[in-house]
C-alpha cells in the first residue's frame, strides 16, 4: 500500500453530454400508481423484477390517468447529462398506417382498452360507453344534442328541470307516457286513453257548447 492526499486521486465526475434530451424506446414491463417498469430496446434481455421503476409525465400532465398498457411502446427521456432522472413521455404509435382515428388530424380520440370513447370532431363532440348496445351522448353542430340508451334514461336534479323551446316539445313512446307528481299517485297517463288522476282535476276551455240530455242505455 502506498498512503497518498485524496486530492491527487481524485476525479470528477464525466457525464456523457450527448445523453442531454436523448429518447430511448421500450415496452411496458409493469404499470403501478403512475411508474412504468420498461424494457429497452437497446438491452437484450430484461427482467420485470430487476425492472427500475420510471415516472411517467408526459405533455399533457396524464389527463385523466391514462396510462400505458403492459406491452405497449413508450419513450424514455433524458432531461438533462445525468442519468439519474430519466421519465417516460408518451407511447410510440405502432397503427398508424392502419388506425382510421388517426387518418385525420382534425378528428381527435380519446379511447380506452374497455370500449369507452370521447371524439372531439370537428362539428361534433361524442361521448360513447363501452356497452355493446349503443350508449352516448352527442353534441352535433348541425343537429343539436342526441343522448341514447339501450336501458332507462334519469334525469335527477335537486332543483328544477326547466325545458323549454320556441318550436315543440315532443315525447313519443311504444306502449305508455307518464307523467306523475312526487311519490304519489296524482299525475297524467297517456296509453290509448288519456287518463288524468288528482285529488282535485280542474278543465278550462275558451269555447262553451251545450247539448241535450241523452240516455246512455247503449243503443
Amino acid at each position: 500500500y502506498k498512503l497518498c492526499r485524496k486530492n491527487g486521486v481524485w476525479q470528477s465526475l464525466i457525464y456523457n453530454r450527448l445523453l442531454k434530451g436523448a429518447e430511448l424506446e421500450g415496452i411496458v414491463l409493469a404499470v403501478q400508481g403512475e411508474e412504468l417498469k420498461v424494457h429497452l430496446n437497446i438491452d437484450e434481455n430484461q427482467s420485470e423484477a430487476d425492472a427500475y421503476w420510471f415516472p411517467y409525465l408526459p405533455p399533457s400532465v396524464n389527463i385523466m390517468y391514462s396510462m400505458p398498457l403492459a406491452g405497449e411502446s413508450v419513450r424514455l427521456y433524458f432531461p438533462n447529462e445525468s442519468s439519474e432522472a430519466p421519465f417516460v413521455i408518451g407511447c410510440v404509435r405502432k397503427n398508424g398506417d392502419t388506425c382510421e382515428g388517426t387518418e385525420d388530424p382534425a378528428s381527435r380520440y380519446f379511447h380506452t382498452e374497455h370500449g369507452s370513447e370521447i371524439a372531439m370532431l370537428p362539428g361534433a363532440l361524442n361521448i360513447i360507453g363501452g356497452s355493446e348496445a349503443p350508449l352516448s351522448v352527442t353534441f352535433e353542430d348541425e343537429t343539436g344534442a342526441t343522448l341514447t340508451s339501450p336501458n332507462g334514461l334519469s334525469l335527477n336534479a335537486g332543483g328544477e328541470i326547466v325545458i323549454s323551446t320556441p318550436n315543440n316539445v315532443n315525447i313519443s313512446a311504444q306502449s305508455q307516457v307518464l307523467m306523475t307528481k312526487g311519490s304519489t299517485e296524482n299525475g297524467v297517463s297517456i296509453e290509448g286513453e288519456f287518463h288524468v288522476k288528482g285529488s282535485e282535476v280542474i278543465l278550462n276551455g275558451n269555447i262553451n257548447e251545450g247539448y241535450s240530455p241523452f240516455a246512455d242505455g247503449g243503443e
